[in-house]
């Protein structure tokens, strides 16, 4: 796994300036979860992306801080369940800094199994992707996971979205 260098030569913006321009960004928020034998644990996310159709694969970028980040390594697997806005205290419980990651078992949580039991997501979600790693890069201060999808499911019509750091609703104009 390759880090990309940093350009030392070309001047780049602040750290703070980037995150407070980034948080003019309306996002999607996620949880993204991993079990196996290098444990289970979940962490809500915003950064996220559809990469192909064709095969189908999805991206999810995690901390290389956080515990998940070896975890989804090791487990080889993940979970993306896009959140709808009635689990916006599922998105706080894990979002929060504290070791809610490692409390997959938190009464506030309906998780569900797919039907060979091979893999967890978050029941009433907005859809979820069951996925195996595919590829990992660091890009900077994150681990990019791209996941080959095995299940899709659909679930809530609507997504809950994050901007402006608040938790919102979307409406169709």
């Amino acid at each position: 796994m390759d880090a990309m260098p940093a350009p030392v030569d070309i001047p780049h913006e602040t750290p703070e300036r980037f995150i407070s321009a980034m948080a003019k960004a309306a996002t999607g928020v996620s949880v993204v979860a991993t079990w196996g034998v290098a444990g289970r644990a979940a962490r809500t996310i915003s950064a996220f992306a559809s990469i192909s159709a064709e095969p189908p694969v999805v991206m999810v970028s995690v901390r290389d801080a956080s515990p998940l980040t070896r975890q989804i390594s090791a487990n080889g697997m993940f979970s993306l369940s896009i959140l709808s806005p009635e689990q916006r205290r599922v998105a706080e419980l894990f979002g929060s800094s504290s070791s809610a990651e490692a409390s997959l078992d938190a009464e506030a949580v309906n998780w569900k199994t797919d039907p060979d039991h091979s893999a967890l997501y978050l029941e009433n979600s907005a859809s979820s992707f069951l996925c195996d790693v595919s590829e990992e890069i660091v890009v900077g201060t994150h681990h990019l996971f791209f996941g080959l999808v095995r299940r899709a499911i659909e679930g809530n019509d609507k997504a809950l979205i994050y901007h402006a750091r608040a938790y919102a609703a979307p409406l169709k104009l």
